[in-house]
């Protein structure tokens, strides 16, 4: 049977179901997925016993969970999907985990990546590529998209994952089911493998947008060991009708970078919201059309600098030493051997924009162009309530088609990747089965900061417009 959470919470409090059985029968299927879609890089051999008995008393009833593998687990190995971290288990738990656990979720075990984040269509796992559950042949997309691929699959009722510009929401999008991204500060990153820490946020991958706002306000605590934590309230979601909102609409959604089943699918929806009776409104944001550029500036300065620490010295899989050989000789082994191509290109690529020269060329002025988004985006959502636009400008493309076309790859997240340059929360929802008979059309919505609850109403009504 496929539960929901929010469903199988019910069933649990109603007595109709033993969490036991549900959480055996999950374990079973994330341990068989290990065949089939490549979802899991870590799921222990037998059921945590003594930690199932504690979890059923609590609160979500031992709910079958799955955690991206950048997540600090004291029982579980933390690998980043990357040969360099092989067999590492760390020596405490993200401040996420502790509060699943706290909390009563149960953790079957660590969900595949990209090698520390870095990819374009989930292929470039240390341990081998994953397949979209809806359509084996096709990506699912990006580096959390295995965590999507479990979720979608029913081999968990929720995942978590982190997003830095498109990583969960694009393979939610391919994968039909829900990513919601709060508000840059809401959540501890403590204890998370970072790629760029000025964008990274954890957020949740779940069935529904009901299961999205639980396991968010679960989350959602203040921590001091993250300097970005910032103290604020739950979500709420406001009892308003779709009549009362006042919606906006990017121009760029339509040019030529977007697919015509993609822009015809979009169009159908913006006619049934305005069928009932919102107000929807095409609206030009100039600098955030520029987000891809900006993102694809900032964010490889500080990958570069976060990936420094994995030397074989101070972090990473050791090697032996060669007779009279350098530090640097070592250093440059070291990465070689445990590196997979697609972080070692970024690295030689992303470390050329730390040079000085660079950082004044390229770095100063991207970072003002952020500025001007925030400021443009801010004053569109004072005359607006959400910003409305599909979450990906395609649909899946066959595993390996795109492999050595990567700036097309990269200019797919331009309706992602603004809503962590601005630091606001962003929600992709499956809204329903129109040019493609396979893949769900998702869409995308950006609000004010700590208003999620606003951006879960709206996703929920324009649902209902099609029964979803």
């Amino acid at each position: 049977m496929s539960y929901t959470l929010t469903s199988y919470l019910a069933w649990v409090r109603s007595w109709s179901i033993h969490p036991r059985d549900v959480v055996s029968d999950y374990f079973f299927r994330a341990h068989k997925d290990t065949s089939s879609l490549n979802a899991w890089i870590y799921v222990p051999d037998m059921l945590d016993e003594d930690m199932l008995v504690k979890a059923i008393d609590l609160p979500f009833a031992a709910a079958p969970l799955g955690l991206k593998d950048n997540f600090m687990t004291m029982d579980m190995p933390t690998t980043c999907a990357s040969r360099m971290l092989d067999g590492y288990i760390p020596p405490y738990d993200a401040t996420a985990v502790t509060l699943c656990r706290d909390a009563g979720f149960f953790i079957l075990g660590k969900t595949n990546m990209d090698e520390f984040a870095m990819g374009s269509s989930g292929e470039t796992s240390a341990f081998g590529p994953t397949k979209n559950p809806l359509d084996i042949t096709k990506v699912p997309w990006w580096s959390s998209s295995w965590s999507a691929a479990a979720v979608a699959a029913d081999h968990c009722l929720v995942a978590l994952g982190t997003d830095t510009g498109w990583s969960c929401r694009q393979p939610a999008a391919m994968c039909g089911i829900v990513w919601t991204k709060p508000t840059y500060g809401s959540i501890s990153r403590f204890g998370i493998q970072p790629m760029a820490n000025s964008l990274d946020q954890v957020g949740t991958l779940t069935k529904t947008l009901d299961d999205a706002v639980l396991t968010l306000n679960t989350l959602i605590e203040y921590d001091a060991r993250d300097m970005m934590s910032l103290p604020r309230t739950k979500i709420i979601c406001p009892d308003r009708p779709l009549s009362s909102f006042r919606i906006a609409v990017p121009d760029f959604a339509f040019n030529d970078g977007v697919a015509d089943d993609i822009r015809h699918d979009f169009l159908t929806v913006i006619d049934h919201i305005r069928q009932a009776w919102a107000r929807v409104d095409y609206v030009s944001l100039p600098s955030v059309q520029q987000g891809v550029a900006v993102y694809y500036v900032l964010c490889p300065a500080e990958v570069s600098s976060n990936m420094a620490r994995f030397d074989g010295i101070k972090y990473g899989l050791r090697l032996p030493l060669h007779d009279q050989e350098t530090l640097h000789q070592y250093m440059t082994r070291v990465r070689d051997s445990w590196f997979w191509p697609e972080v070692k290109r970024r690295i030689a690529l992303w470390a050329d924009m730390l040079r000085s020269e660079n950082m004044e060329l390229y770095f100063r002025h991207a970072q003002a162009m952020q500025e001007d988004m925030k400021i443009e985006v801010n004053k569109i959502l004072t005359d607006y309530d959400v910003i409305l636009s599909p979450t990906s400008p395609e649909y899946p493309w066959v595993l390996g088609s795109k492999s050595d076309d990567p700036i097309r790859m990269r200019l797919a997240d331009i309706f992602t990747i603004p809503a962590n340059l601005t630091w606001l929360p962003a929600i992709s929802f499956p809204v329903g089965y129109f040019a493609s008979s396979v893949f769900p059309f998702s869409c995308h919505l950006m609000g004010w900061a700590w208003d999620e609850g606003t951006l879960v109403t709206v996703a929920k009504h324009i649902q209902w417009l099609y029964w979803i």
